[in-house]
C-alpha cells in the first residue's frame, strides 16, 4: 500500500528538481519578458517655426534688378560698374544685360564670352556679388552707339534698312532668311553657354524692334516665312530649355498672339511701371488678369532721373522740378497691383537713389515682391522607436508675397519640391530624405497650403539627428534650392533645422543565463542514500537529469553595445538623478540629454571599463510627464551609439525615492523583464530546498517500508 505513494513522491521530487533547473538554465529574451507591453509608437512634436519678415531672400525667379545696357554708349567697364553698383547690391538679385548682337558676336563664330575680357570680367563679378544674370539681345540699331547686327550678316546678303536715329546703322528685316539663319547659329552658341539656371534667371525673347521691345520693326517679305513672334518663341525655347523666357507684353502684337506664347511658357515683361502717361489702366488690367497663370518682369518708367532734365512722362516737365519720391512710390504701387516678381533699380546712379535715399521702398518690394515661402506649422517626429520607424510628417505653408514661384513653367518643369530630412549632426549632410508631392508653385498670398507625407527612416542607424525642412531642386540631386522665410541661419548645406529626432536602438535580445547548479539531498535519519541531480539546458530549452555531480557554471557575456542605468524611474522636477552608461569607448566623451524638448544635461568621459556617469540636478521647470534620458557616445567599435531610458517627471512637491536601481540594457525593453530575471534566483532557492526535503523524506519512507516488510 505504501509503494504507490513512494512512487508518486519520487516522481514529484523529480519534477520539482527538473523545474528548478529549467528555470535556472533556460535564457529568457528581454523582449519576451512582458507579452502585454503595448506596441512602440512614434513621439511627435508640433512646431510653429518663427517666420522671417525682414531679410532679403535671393531666390530664383524674382527680385530687384540692376541694369547694364549698351544703347547710346558702350558696355560699362566692369570694374567701374561694380565699383558703383556693388556696394548697393545687397537688396538686388539680378543684373540685367541688354546688349546688341554685334557685341556678343563681333565676328562670325567669335563670341564675347570667349574673347572679350571686359565682358568676361562683368560676368565673373556678377557672381562675386551674388547676382544672377538676365539677358536681352537686340538687333535693331535705333538709338545705339554702334550697329546692333554684325556686319557679316549683311555681307552675306541679308536685307535691311537704316535706323531712324542713324541711317548708316542697318537693321535686318525680321523675315529675311539669311538674317534668321545667322541669328539661329548665334542662338545655338548663346544657349550652349548660358542655358544654366544656376547662373541665369531669364532671357528676353523680344530681340526685334526699337530697343529690342518689338516696337516699329519691319518684317520685310512675308511669303513662306514663319510668323515673327512664333519664330522667335520657338527659337528661344530650343536654345534655352532650362531658363525662364520673358516676352514683352507690348501692343505690337495682339493679346491672342501673346497668350499663345504664354501658354507655351513665356513669362510677361512690361515697362513703364509708375508712369501716368505710357501705362494706361486697361493695359494694367490685362496683365493683372493673367496672374497667377504667369508672372511679370516689371520695369519702371524712370531712368537716370538724377541727371536728366525731364522725366520720360509728365511726372516733371520743368527742369529742376524733380519729385522723385512720388514717382518711385507709384512704381512700387504698380508692382503690387500687377503681382510683379521682378522690378528694376535701373542704372548705376539710379541704384544709389533707390537704395540710399529710399530704402523703405526697396525693402517693401524686397519682402513683398515675388514669393516668400515658409511653413506655418510642422508636425515632426521627436522619437522613433525601433520597430516603429514610421510617422506621418505634416506641414502647412503660406506665401506672404504678392507674386508666386513659377515652378510649373516648362523651363522649370516643377523641379522644386518640399522635402524633409534627417541630418548628421556633425556633417550636416542628409542621412535620410523624403520629398512631398505638393507643388509650391501654386501657392499665392492669402491661402494656407497643408501637405503631409510618410517619413520612414527604417535603414538609418540609431542615434540623434537634426530634423530639417527645405524646398529642394530635383535637378540638383534634391539639394535645397529655395531660401525659406524662417529665422535662424540655414545649415551649411542649406537645410532649415527645426528640432531633434531620436532613432532608438533595437532591443537587446541576447539571452541572459544563470548558473547550472547541482543539488544534493542527504537525509539526517539513519538512511545512507545520497541523491545528486544535474540539470543541463539543451538547444531547445529542455532539461535532462543525470546522477553524476557537476560543478556550477557561471557563463559571462560582455555586453556588445552600450547600456544605460538611472538611479530612479521617477524623479520630481528639480530633483537629483544619477545617470550611468556602460560599454562606451574608454576615453571618449558622451553627451547626456533630457528629451522631449531636448535639454543637454552635461558630458562625461568613459573610464577604462567604458563606464560614464553623470550626477545632475534637474531644472525645477521641467514639464511634468514622460521623458527620456539619452546618452550619445562612441561604442567599443568606435561608432556613434545612442541609448535611452524612460523617466517620469513628477511635480516638485512629490518626493521620489532614489534607492531602487533599475537597469535597462535596451531602449525599448519592458521594465518587467529585468524584474523577472532578478527574482529567478530566489525562486530557485525555494524550489530547490523543497525538492531536497522531499527527496530526503522519500528516502526515509523507503527505508521504513523495507524494515516493515522484513518484519512481516
Amino acid at each position: 500500500m505504501k509503494r504507490p505513494f513512494l512512487k508518486a513522491a519520487g516522481a514529484l521530487t523529480a519534477v520539482l528538481i527538473s523545474c528548478s533547473f529549467m528555470q535556472a538554465a533556460v535564457a529568457v529574451p528581454s523582449t519576451l519578458a512582458d507579452s502585454t507591453a503595448p506596441p512602440a509608437t512614434a513621439t511627435m512634436s508640433a512646431l510653429t517655426p518663427e517666420r522671417d519678415e525682414t531679410s532679403v531672400l535671393r531666390n530664383p525667379g524674382m527680385g530687384w534688378m540692376a541694369y547694364a545696357e549698351e544703347f547710346d554708349h558702350a558696355l560699362a567697364d566692369a570694374n567701374a560698374f561694380w565699383g558703383e553698383v556693388g556696394p548697393n547690391s545687397a537688396a538686388s538679385s539680378v543684373v540685367y544685360l541688354r546688349i546688341p548682337w554685334s557685341r556678343l558676336e563681333p565676328a562670325e563664330g567669335k563670341y564675347a564670352w570667349d574673347v572679350d575680357e571686359n565682358f568676361k570680367s562683368f560676368i565673373k563679378q556678377a557672381k562675386d556679388h551674388g547676382q544672377r544674370l538676365a539677358f536681352r539681345v537686340f538687333v535693331d540699331s535705333q538709338d545705339t552707339h554702334q550697329q546692333a547686327t554684325p556686319q557679316f550678316v549683311f555681307d552675306a546678303g541679308a536685307t535691311g534698312y537704316g535706323a531712324p536715329s542713324n541711317s548708316s546703322f542697318k537693321t535686318p528685316h525680321a523675315n529675311n532668311a539669311i538674317f534668321r539663319a545667322k541669328f539661329e547659329n548665334f542662338m545655338a552658341a548663346f544657349g550652349a553657354r548660358f542655358d544654366n539656371p544656376e547662373e541665369v534667371d531669364f532671357v528676353d525673347t523680344n530681340t526685334i524692334g526699337h530697343w529690342g521691345e518689338m516696337h516699329n520693326y519691319q518684317a520685310g517679305p512675308t511669303a513662306g516665312a514663319e510668323p515673327v513672334l512664333q519664330w522667335l518663341g520657338n527659337l528661344y525655347r530650343k536654345s534655352f530649355s532650362h531658363v525662364l523666357l520673358a516676352l514683352n507684353f507690348a501692343p505690337a502684337f495682339s493679346y491672342t498672339e501673346l497668350d499663345q506664347q504664354i501658354a507655351k511658357g513665356s513669362i510677361m515683361r512690361r515697362d513703364s511701371l509708375g508712369s501716368t502717361l505710357w501705362f494706361p489702366q486697361d493695359q494694367k488690367n490685362a496683365i493683372s488678369s493673367r496672374f497667377p497663370n504667369t508672372i511679370l518682369v516689371g520695369e519702371n518708367c524712370y531712368q537716370n532721373f538724377t541727371i536728366r532734365e525731364t522725366s520720360c512722362d509728365d511726372s516733371f516737365k520743368v527742369p529742376g522740378a524733380k519729385p522723385y519720391r512720388p514717382m518711385l512710390e507709384r512704381v512700387v504701387a504698380d508692382a503690387k497691383q500687377l503681382h510683379a516678381n521682378y522690378l528694376d533699380l535701373r542704372h548705376e546712379p539710379d541704384v544709389k537713389t533707390w537704395v540710399v535715399d529710399n530704402p523703405d521702398l526697396v525693402q517693401d518690394f524686397a519682402i513683398n515682391g515675388g514669393y516668400r515661402l515658409a511653413p506655418g506649422t510642422v508636425n515632426m517626429p521627436s522619437v522613433l522607436p525601433f520597430g516603429a520607424r514610421q510617422a506621418t510628417v505634416s506641414s502647412s505653408w503660406t506665401n506672404t508675397a504678392w507674386g508666386r514661384m513659377p515652378n510649373d513653367n516648362p523651363q522649370w518643369n516643377n523641379k522644386y519640391q518640399v522635402s524633409y530630412a534627417l541630418l548628421n549632426k556633425v556633417t550636416g549632410e542628409p542621412v535620410y530624405q523624403i520629398q512631398s508631392d505638393v507643388n509650391p508653385g501654386s501657392w499665392i498670398k492669402g491661402t494656407s497650403y497643408p501637405t503631409s507625407t510618410v517619413f520612414a527612416p527604417t535603414d538609418v542607424p540609431a542615434g540623434s539627428y537634426d530634423f530639417a525642412i527645405a524646398i529642394v531642386d530635383k535637378t540638383r540631386n534634391n539639394a535645397p534650392g529655395i531660401k525659406l522665410a524662417l529665422t535662424g541661419a540655414p545649415s551649411t548645406t542649406g537645410w532649415n533645422k527645426l528640432g531633434t529626432t531620436v532613432l532608438e536602438a533595437a532591443p537587446d535580445t541576447t539571452p541572459t543565463e544563470t548558473a547550472s547548479p547541482s543539488a544534493t539531498a542527504t537525509p539526517s535519519a539513519s538512511a545512507s542514500a545520497t541523491a545528486t541531480a544535474t540539470a543541463t539546458a539543451t538547444a531547445t530549452g529542455s532539461v535532462t537529469a543525470s546522477v553524476s555531480p557537476t560543478a556550477s557554471q557561471s557563463p559571462s557575456q560582455e555586453p556588445a553595445t552600450p547600456g544605460i542605468d538611472l538611479s530612479a524611474d521617477s524623479v520630481a522636477a528639480g530633483g537629483g538623478l544619477v545617470i550611468t552608461g556602460e560599454n562606451f569607448l574608454p576615453g571618449s566623451s558622451a553627451t547626456f540629454t533630457l528629451h522631449s524638448e531636448p535639454l543637454i544635461l552635461g558630458t562625461a568621459t568613459a573610464d577604462a571599463q567604458g563606464v560614464v556617469r553623470l550626477s545632475v540636478q534637474l531644472p525645477a521647470n521641467v514639464p511634468v510627464g514622460s521623458h527620456r534620458i539619452i546618452i550619445d557616445g562612441k561604442g567599443f567599435d568606435g561608432e556613434l551609439q545612442q541609448v535611452s531610458a524612460p523617466l517620469i517627471i513628477t511635480a516638485a512637491t512629490v518626493t521620489t525615492p532614489a534607492t531602487d536601481v533599475t537597469t535597462s540594457a535596451s531602449t525599448t525593453a519592458p521594465a518587467t523583464g529585468g524584474d523577472d530575471l532578478a527574482s529567478t534566483g530566489a525562486k530557485n532557492v525555494w524550489i530547490g530546498g523543497l525538492a531536497a526535503l522531499l527527496l530526503a523524506a522519500g528516502a526515509t519512507l523507503f527505508m521504513l517500508n523495507r524494515r516493515r516488510s522484513s518484519s512481516h
